[in-house]
C-alpha cells in the first residue's frame, strides 16, 4: 500500500510531487479529480518525470484554488444569510419603532387637545371667578352704602330738629316784634290815686319808685305771656305739620288713601287771636289726632311689634352675618391662591407641549411639577385632579353667591324691621304728647305757660332719646 500522508490540504507542501513521490502524488490527484468529476485516472508514468511533476503541481494548485473558492463562497453565503436575517430583524424593529412613534405622536396630539380644553375651561372658570368677585364687591359696596345712608339719615334728622328749633325761635322773635303793643296795662298807681286822693308830698319819691317797679314787672309779665303764647302757637303748628307729614308718608308707603288736606290750617291761622280762629284750630287738631289714632290702630293690626330684645337679636344677627361675609372673603382669597397654583401648573403643561420644557426649568425652579418625569398616565391623573379642583371652585363660587344674596336680603329685612320699630315708637310718643296738649287746652293761662314749657322739654327729651337710639343702632350696625 502507498503512504497517503498528503491526503489533506493542510499537510501539503509547496511542491507536492517529486520524482520519489510521483506515484503517490498521481494517485492523490486522481482521487481529487474523481471527487470533482474529472476524467481519471491520469497516467503520468510514461512521461518525463519533471514534466509530469509540473503537471501534477499545476493540477494541485488548481484544486487548491477551487477549494479555497468553495470555502470563501460558503463564508460569503453564510455572511449573506446572516445579513439578510439582520436586515429582516432591523426591518421588524423599524416597523415596531415606527408604530411606537406614531402612537407617541397620537398621544401628544391627544394631550395637546386636552391641554387646550383645560385652558379654555380655565379661562371660563377665571371669568366666572371674576364675576363672583365682582358680585361680592357689589354686595359689600351695597352694605357700605346702606350704612352710609343710614348715618346720613340720622344726621339729616338731627339737622332738621336743629332747623325746627331755630325756626321756632325766629318765629317767636318775629311774633314778639309784631304783637309787642297788643296788651297795654294801665298804671295801678293812677287807680290808687283816683280812689284815695292825691299822694302826700313826702311820699312822692317812694310812690315814684313803686310805680316804676310795678310797671316794670307788668311789662315783663306781659312780654313773658306774649312769648309763651307765641311759642305755644308755633309748637302746635309744627306738631300739626309733623303729624300731617308723617301720616302722608305712611299712607303713600302702604298705598292708602286718606284725606288730610280738607281743613289744614297754615301758619297765619295759628297767629290770629283765639277768639277768631280758636274753634277752627281746635277742630283741625282734634281731627288730626283722630286720624293719627286710626293710623295707629291700623299699624298695630298690620305690623308686628318688636321688643328691645328682638332688636338686639337682630343686631347680633347682622353682626354674625358680617362675620360670615368676612369668612367668605377669606375663603375667596384661599381659592384665589389655589387658582394661581392651577394657572402656574397649566402654563407649565402648555410650555412642555410646545417644546419649552428646559425654559420652564430655567425660569421656574420653585415649581413642583417636572415635565420630563410626566408620563401619559400621570398627565391623565393631573388632568383629573385639575377637573376635580375646577368642580370644587364652581361649588365654592355658588356657595359664595348664595351667601352674599342671603346676606343682602337679611340685611334689608332687618333694616325695614328696625325702621318700622322706630316709627312705632315715634308714633306712640307723639300720641302721648298730643294727649298732653289736649289736656293743656282745658287749663288756665298760667297752666298753659307751664304746660308749654313741659311740652318743649318733652319734645327735647324725645329728640335726645331718638338721637341716642339712632347712635346706638348705628354703632350696632357697624
Amino acid at each position: 500500500m502507498h503512504d497517503y500522508k498528503h491526503d489533506t490540504p493542510d499537510s501539503m507542501s509547496e511542491d507536492l510531487c517529486t520524482p520519489s513521490t510521483l506515484a503517490s502524488s498521481a494517485n492523490y490527484v486522481n482521487l481529487q479529480l474523481t471527487a470533482h468529476n474529472c476524467p481519471v485516472p491520469l497516467k503520468f508514468v510514461g512521461a518525463d518525470d519533471e514534466e509530469a511533476c509540473k503537471i501534477v503541481n499545476g493540477f494541485l494548485r488548481l484544486l487548491t484554488d477551487k477549494q479555497s473558492d468553495a470555502q470563501e463562497r460558503q463564508e460569503l453565503t453564510n455572511t449573506i444569510k446572516r445579513l439578510k436575517y439582520e436586515l429582516e430583524t432591523t426591518k421588524s424593529t423599524l416597523t415596531t419603532q415606527t408604530q411606537q412613534l406614531a402612537e407617541a405622536h397620537r398621544r401628544i396630539d391627544q394631550e395637546a387637545s386636552k391641554r387646550t380644553a383645560v385652558a379654555k375651561s380655565l379661562s371660563t372658570e377665571e371669568k366666572r371667578h371674576k364675576a363672583t368677585q365682582s358680585e361680592l364687591q357689589k354686595a359689600k359696596i351695597n352694605l357700605q352704602t346702606i350704612r352710609t345712608q343710614y348715618t346720613h339719615e340720622v344726621k339729616k334728622h338731627e339737622l332738621d330738629n336743629a332747623k325746627i328749633k331755630e325756626r321756632l325761635q325766629k318765629t317767636m322773635d318775629e311774633r314778639y316784634e309784631q304783637n309787642g303793643d297788643i296788651i297795654k296795662m294801665s298804671s295801678p298807681m293812677d287807680k290808687a290815686g283816683a280812689l284815695f286822693g292825691p299822694p302826700k308830698p313826702n311820699h312822692a319819691a317812694k310812690e315814684e319808685d313803686l310805680h316804676k317797679a310795678m310797671l316794670q314787672k307788668s311789662i315783663e309779665r306781659e312780654n313773658q305771656v306774649i312769648r309763651d303764647n307765641k311759642l305755644l302757637r308755633l309748637v302746635l303748628y309744627d306738631l300739626h305739620s309733623a303729624l300731617k307729614s308723617m301720616l302722608e308718608g305712611q299712607t303713600h308707603q302702604y298705598h292708602q288713601i286718606m284725606d288730610l288736606d280738607g281743613d289744614s290750617p297754615d301758619l297765619v291761622k295759628f297767629r290770629i287771636p283765639m277768639e277768631l280762629g280758636g274753634a277752627q284750630l281746635k277742630e283741625a287738631v282734634l281731627d288730626l289726632i283722630a286720624k293719627l289714632k286710626e293710623e295707629w290702630d291700623t299699624q298695630i293690626v298690620r305690623r308686628q311689634v318688636y321688643t328691645e330684645e328682638e332688636v338686639k337679636e337682630k343686631d347680633m344677627t347682622i353682626e354674625r352675618l358680617t362675620q360670615d361675609l368676612d369668612e367668605v372673603f377669606a375663603t375667596l382669597g384661599a381659592l384665589k391662591q389655589v387658582q394661581d397654583d392651577f394657572d402656574a401648573k397649566t402654563e407649565a403643561y402648555l410650555k412642555f407641549s410646545q417644546g419649552s420644557f428646559f425654559d420652564t426649568i430655567a425660569h421656574n425652579h420653585q415649581m413642583d411639577i417636572s415635565s420630563d418625569d410626566m408620563t401619559p398616565p400621570e398627565v391623565e391623573d393631573e388632568t383629573k385632579a385639575l377637573r376635580k379642583l375646577q368642580k370644587q371652585i364652581r361649588e365654592e363660587r355658588q356657595k359664595l353667591t348664595e351667601a352674599a344674596i342671603q346676606l343682602g336680603e337679611d340685611r334689608t329685612q332687618l333694616m325695614n324691621e328696625r325702621q318700622a320699630f322706630e316709627q312705632q315708637q315715634q308714633s306712640h310718643q307723639t300720641l302721648v304728647v298730643l294727649d298732653e296738649l289736649s289736656n293743656t287746652e282745658r287749663s288756665s293761662a298760667h297752666d298753659d305757660t307751664s304746660d308749654t314749657m313741659g311740652t318743649l322739654k318733652t319734645l327735647e327729651n324725645l329728640d335726645i332719646q331718638s338721637s341716642s337710639k339712632k347712635r346706638k343702632m348705628e354703632a350696632g350696625s357697624r
